[in-house]
């Protein structure tokens, strides 16, 4: 699904930064790896995502491993947190199939503006002393995501309604011609 003639070192090049990232910020790197999955390799966005959550299996347990050998992982949080994060994980991968890749991409870009203005403003409260800004920052950061997850949800829940009262139509009766057995 890669486009003809991009090179496979994108690909690499794609990997490496944000693998690089993730181990250093702990974070999965999606938001440099989807736009270079989608923009420089050509990889339709829901591939993308498919690819790029299959990928950080791997980097991710390499990092976790590392951390988790130096004792720098608080597992009664990872197990928590996996509570929601598999349910989750499964109920939007599912949403996809329903929602266009653009509305995916425009989902991701809102994610990732909100996330780098609710860090900026959290910044600006501690450089600044001003721990309300750090609030605001906290509730934009969380509002954002759950209001994204709602609208997926919303979006998904609508599909899934239009599918259902699809099959419950009874098929429109057709008239058979003496002539259809030729």
């Amino acid at each position: 699904s890669v486009r003809r003639g991009t090179s496979r070192w994108g690909g690499v090049g794609s990997g490496a930064m944000p693998g690089c990232l993730a181990g250093f910020l702990g974070v999965g790197g999606g938001f440099i790896r989807m736009p270079a999955l989608i923009y420089a390799l050509g990889v339709p966005t829901t591939v993308a995502v498919g690819t790029d959550l299959f990928e950080i299996i791997l980097s991710s347990a390499a990092g976790a491993f590392f951390y988790a050998v130096e004792g720098r992982v608080d597992f009664a949080a990872v197990g928590w947190m996996l509570l929601g994060a598999i349910p989750g994980s499964l109920l939007g991968a599912s949403a996809t199939r329903y929602v266009h890749g653009r509305l995916i991409r425009l989902y991701f870009a809102v994610t990732v503006l909100c996330a780098a203005v609710a860090i900026g403003l959290k910044q600006v409260a501690i450089g600044f002393g001003m721990p309300i800004l750090g609030g605001w920052a906290t509730v934009l950061l969380f509002g954002s995501a759950g209001g994204l997850t709602a609208l997926v949800l919303l979006r998904y829940s609508v599909a899934l309604l239009r599918v259902a009262q699809s099959q419950r139509r009874p098929a429109p009766r057709t008239v058979r011609s003496p002539f259809d057995d030729r």
